[in-house]
């Protein structure tokens, strides 16, 4: 039996479903984006943050700019509330005070190398930070100060996903293929997976050498809100779909979503998942469940195709507009609309 069931389907696919909405103008190269309590906030190079406030209509209006006092890129954006933001800068964490009239630092605290990828729990507790270390940092939110580390991967890890109604779980994948299922109250991996290990089951020999050349890399990660499926996006442009049990992870599905890297991805509240690859495309999928003798069925459909001009660094889903907010590295944001 191959390793990846089911495939996706692509029947009735809306490609290119509408022209760019609107587009944010800038002076810097947009590294990443974060779009939380009706405020887009932009990390650029140098030490740059960039704020728009209110409904992203008045696409006119300049973003508010702000300089830390630092020079690496800003890789990472995190909302806490709506004038309290997590910013990843070099190897530093930072929480800052954030309006359209000024920046304030809060505190800051060094994590081993550059940051990745930061997320909070449902608690707003703790936050965990992935890093080029390949290590998992756990943050008090509260005091600043560093309160664990995990460590698993023997590469970068890349991107960590607290598992939402689960409060002491977290998920974390990196360039070793590896994803780990973490109880960090306890500081253990309750699972892990190895992608490549997956992909190689029930294939044929001659197949088997393509995850040499061109490895399943973990580049990206979520999570449904319930907690119960992730979706893991690969370097060989691949998706896998996984169940969440109690100590353990189960691949539910894999299908072909991109020719190249799964740079981003994103879920909605219903189902609709969205992904960013680096073949300049953007992939809206409707995620589907089914239950089974002793477990659950996962798959993906996809709805709709964009074509993006450029490799997407970040992306961000507008749920009641059905919007994608979409940042490339160049100084142009764009808002496409999937409806």
């Amino acid at each position: 039996m191959a390793a990846c069931p089911p495939f996706s389907s692509k029947v009735n696919a809306s490609h290119n479903p509408s022209l760019v909405t609107s587009e944010l103008k800038t002076d810097y190269p947009i590294v990443c984006i974060c779009h939380s309590y009706d405020s887009l906030v932009a990390g650029s190079d140098e030490g740059r943050v960039l704020l728009w406030t209110g409904p992203l209509t008045d696409t006119k209006s300049p973003p508010q700019h702000f300089q830390l006092d630092m020079q690496d890129s800003v890789n990472v954006i995190c909302p806490r509330s709506s004038d309290t933001w997590l910013v990843g800068c070099g190897k530093h964490l930072l929480q800052v005070q954030l309006n359209s009239a000024s920046l304030a630092l809060l505190w800051s605290v060094e994590c081993g190398d550059e940051i990745n990828s930061v997320d909070i729990n449902d608690k707003q507790t703790y936050c965990a930070v992935a890093d080029d270390t390949g290590s998992v940092s756990l943050i008090d939110l509260k005091s600043g100060k560093m309160h664990k580390k995990l460590s698993g991967h023997d590469n970068i890890c890349q991107c960590v996903k607290f598992r939402p109604k689960s409060p002491w779980c977290l998920l974390s994948g990196g360039l070793d293929c590896m994803l780990f299922l973490w109880d960090f109250k306890k500081g253990q991996a309750l699972a892990s997976v190895n992608m490549a290990d997956e992909l190689r089951k029930g294939e044929v020999e001659s197949e088997k050498s393509s995850y040499v050349v061109n490895p399943p890399l973990i580049h990206s990660l979520c999570i449904t809100a319930d907690g119960l499926i992730a979706a893991v996006g690969l370097e060989n442009g691949k998706i896998m779909l996984f169940t969440i049990g109690g100590k353990g992870l189960k691949l539910a599905s894999c299908f072909d979503a991109h020719s190249q890297g799964v740079s981003s991805l994103g879920l909605t509240n219903d189902l609709t998942l969205v992904s960013a690859g680096n073949d300049t495309r953007i992939v809206v999928w409707a995620l589907s469940t089914a239950r089974a003798p002793g477990k659950t069925l996962v798959w993906a459909t996809e709805l709709h195709s964009i074509t993006h001009a450029e490799k997407p660094s970040g992306i961000q889903i507008l749920n009641e507009s059905k919007r994608i907010i979409v940042a490339d590295e160049t100084e142009t944001v764009k808002i496409y609309d999937y409806s």
